[in-house]
């Protein structure tokens, strides 16, 4: 036991009483309390917190299986010791048919307390065994996502209560049937998953199902394995939530980014060539500088246009990735400092690695080489300053941070606010997709 445990002690009689206290005391550290009779146990069941009550059966006015029965009719499940005379055994039977969670016979000697003190850390053990049971059926009921538990051949054992709401199939219903029924897979691949969870791995998948009246719904499911007893897994347990809506957010953002990476950049290019024959035969200055104007807000557009797919690109490829590769993180902080030198030779770029540090990551280059984009793009001086380092000191354990820092003016304070906070507003709203991704 991680603490001393705390028992209450019942019994009209003082000497015994204080014995049993003492002797639990000193033998098994525990803290006790007592009381004369079952009017004060009670008060102080109401007032403290016990993990344990004995209790002597003869007392008068109440005994001690009308103690214990007051105590569970006010919800009270403390484990209940009932200590009784030696040879009664018609006490102990009616303790047993009032649910008292064990009984004692009172001995002499030594030996009665330690058999008693033994008796007691059995009971609270069990007690809190059963409450860790109960805690974790409450919580797998209370969870939003449908849990399921099958046997490791996939016939379903039991869900819980969201199941209904995220599947639109009763617990009854399913009951016994197998997981292929409610996923809709043939018999090959349910055999082939069943097959690598059995094999200690934890499989995610995406299935089209079916509800009771016909809908269907698209499920993120994952399978993992459960290992009750020893190495051998003996049953699955599945995760399961609705990502319809996720699903057709999805497709709108692809056709969104379709239209703006292609239909729009497309019409973007004619007007720019239109632009660019009517600039050739513009004799008017004023009117040239407002065309000039024009033409550099359609490049803008382009360049944006341009952003977007990158960025639609990366986050693609990021999401597909299967596992982080090894970067040379050094290596690729010089690669990238190079390619701003090329492409700005008044910038100045220090580049300190640390050494040539190893890292696990997905599409780090995109990110430093929007950083130092940003770093050269918004400084207002003639010549920028722009410095580059690996931080290992203040990262959390098993990551490095690399610091990109600048002499410009900074990122705006509306702009580092979006970024913070994580979402937009129409009136605080971000211009940077760069920084964003």
């Amino acid at each position: 036991m991680s603490r001393a445990l705390r028992v209450l002690v019942v019994d009209d009689s003082d000497f015994f009483r204080t014995l049993v206290a003492d002797k639990l005391d000193s033998l098994y550290d525990m803290e006790t309390e007592t009381a004369p009779g079952a009017s004060e146990a009670l008060d102080r069941l109401e007032a403290d917190s016990f993990d344990c009550v004995v209790s002597d059966y003869n007392m008068p006015g109440t005994d001690g299986i009308e103690l214990f029965e007051r105590l569970r009719v006010r919800g009270d499940e403390v484990p209940f010791i009932l200590l009784t005379a030696a040879g009664s055994e018609a006490v102990a039977s009616e303790a047993i048919t009032a649910g008292v969670t064990d009984y004692f016979p009172k001995a002499e000697g030594q030996t009665q307390f330690e058999l008693l003190g033994k008796r007691i850390e059995n009971v609270v053990s069990q007690r809190r065994a059963e409450r860790e049971v109960e805690i974790f059926r409450e919580a797998v009921e209370q969870a939003d996502p449908a849990i399921v538990i099958t046997d490791n051949d996939g016939t379903i054992e039991y869900v819980n209560r969201a199941f209904e709401g995220v599947t639109g199939h009763s617990a009854e219903g399913v009951e016994g049937t197998s997981l292929a029924d409610l996923t809709g897979w043939d018999a090959e691949r349910a055999e082939t998953l069943h097959e690598r969870v059995r094999g200690g791995e934890h499989v995610r998948e995406e299935a089209i199902q079916h509800r009771e009246d016909g809908t269907q719904f698209h499920a993120d499911l994952s399978v993992a394995p459960l290992r009750l007893d020893g190495e051998a897994v003996e049953k699955f347990v599945v995760i399961e939530s609705d990502i319809t809506d996720l699903k057709s957010r999805e497709q709108r953002l692809q056709v969104f980014n379709r239209i703006l990476r292609h239909n729009l950049r497309n019409d973007l290019n004619v007007v720019q060539g239109y632009l660019a024959l009517l600039l050739e035969r513009i004799e008017d200055a004023e009117a040239r500088s407002h065309a000039e104007d024009a033409e550099a807000k359609l490049a803008d557009l382009l360049s944006i246009s341009e952003k977007v797919r990158s960025a639609a690109r990366t986050i693609r490829t990021t999401r597909e990735a299967e596992e982080p590769r090894v970067v040379d993180l050094g290596e690729l902080l010089g690669r990238e400092a190079d390619r701003v030198r090329e492409s700005d030779p008044e910038a100045t770029v220090a580049v300190d690695s640390d050494g040539n540090p190893a890292v696990r990551a997905t599409n780090v280059d995109v990110a430093i080489r929007e950083l130092l984009a940003n770093a050269i793009e918004h400084n207002d001086g003639q010549d920028a300053r722009v410095s580059i380092g690996v931080d290992q000191e203040t990262a959390p354990d098993g990551f490095l941070a690399v610091e990109i820092a600048d002499d410009g003016p900074g990122i705006p304070d509306l702009e580092r606010e979006v970024l913070e906070r994580g979402s937009e507003t129409k009136l605080k709203h971000s211009r940077s997709l760069g920084l964003w991704l």
